[in-house]
């Protein structure tokens, strides 16, 4: 009998969640008359508090990347989540359901306007962080094909700073298996960290200080011109593949999976790069390496806050949600647990 409720009341809140997503549909095509304005709607959570950003944000050469690393992992605490969303579907009723557990805070950017293409979520991201403090350190991902893991964001951004505290790298993206550049001039990438085969950059998901991302994506953009439903991910793999560009841009990847973990296997046969395995799905034998709605590579030690499932990793999606949703609920649906807030959910 507990079990039939507690299924009710799952098949609730994935309806209420896509009725309050089509109510801000509405609002959001009355609010796109507006000129020059993207409509943003953010997630049903409370606003991070306490989040002041610093001034003085440069973006310079070899010489001043560390200097400004140094800027972003001392002095910036402000923190925005974003995605670009048009239509309300069951995998992003599963993401907003994953960020609201982490404590994500996740503002979704064009609700309810026609998507013309991949290039529309730069030039989204352009529009909208112009009025965003320079330094304050944005994470952006993909809407329909990501998931949290349990992972408070405060966490997300100390792991931001060890890395750019490492690298002296400031906007990383996630790293992938498969490389994307035109023409395939996929030699001319750096190698990856030994025992971590992804070593392209994903789009659909990075991390950088407001302007930084302003200025590079603005350059992505230009370089578009004007075509459309273009692949957003190959352009940014033709900048990032030449060494003077990604100093230009302090571009670096998330090669051990910090932050974002793509699901996509590449390589060519058997799933390899460079003589290394690429099956991260295999690696992370989700059935016995989650706990605490977090998801853990046992053989390589490393716990992301996101997880992409891009590529052939889609087909994974529905069931790494279905073992967080086993956890959230206690079991199989046995045991609500307490919302973050204080609210039973």
């Amino acid at each position: 009998m507990r079990n039939d409720i507690i299924g009710l009341l799952l098949a609730f809140s994935g309806v209420l969640l896509i009725f309050m997503s089509a109510t801000l549909i509405t609002m959001n095509q009355a609010e796109a008359e507006r000129p020059g304005k993207v409509p943003r709607t953010r997630v049903p959570r409370e606003s991070l508090q306490g989040h002041r950003a610093p001034q003085n944000r440069s973006v310079g050469t070899a010489t001043s990347r560390r200097r400004n690393a140094s800027r972003v992992r001392e002095k910036g605490s402000c923190l925005k989540f974003y995605t670009v969303a048009s239509q309300p579907t069951s995998k992003f009723c599963m993401l907003l359901r994953t960020a609201v557990v982490a404590g994500v805070d996740l503002n979704v950017l064009g609700m309810g306007l026609e998507y013309a293409g991949n290039e529309m979520k730069l030039r989204y991201m352009v529009d909208e962080l112009a009025s965003v403090p320079p330094d304050c350190v944005i994470v952006f991902i993909d809407a329909y094909d990501v998931l949290f893991a349990n992972t408070p964001p405060q966490q997300t951004l100390a792991r931001y700073r060890q890395m750019t505290r490492q690298s002296g790298d400031q906007l990383i993206f996630s790293a992938e298996c498969n490389c994307l550049a035109h023409n395939r001039s996929c030699e001319d990438f750096p190698p990856s960290p030994p025992g971590f085969p992804s070593r392209f950059p994903n789009s659909g998901g990075w991390i950088s200080p407001a302007s930084l991302a302003i200025t590079f994506f603005k350059a992505v953009i230009a370089n578009i011109g004007n075509k459309t439903d273009v692949h957003d991910q190959a352009y940014a793999n033709d900048i990032f593949r030449i060494p003077e560009l990604r100093e230009r841009y302090s571009l670096g990847l998330d090669y051990r999976s910090r932050i974002f973990l793509s699901l996509t296997t590449g390589g060519g046969p058997g799933g390899r790069r460079d003589g290394v395995e690429c099956r991260p799905v295999a690696d992370y034998n989700h059935g016995n390496a989650f706990k605490n709605g977090v998801w853990t590579d046992p053989k390589r030690r490393v716990s992301p806050a996101v997880v992409h499932f891009n590529g052939g990793g889609k087909l994974f999606m529905g069931e790494w949600f279905n073992v967080w949703r086993q956890w959230w609920y206690g079991g199989g649906g046995k045991q609500k647990r307490d919302h973050p807030d204080g609210r039973v959910w």
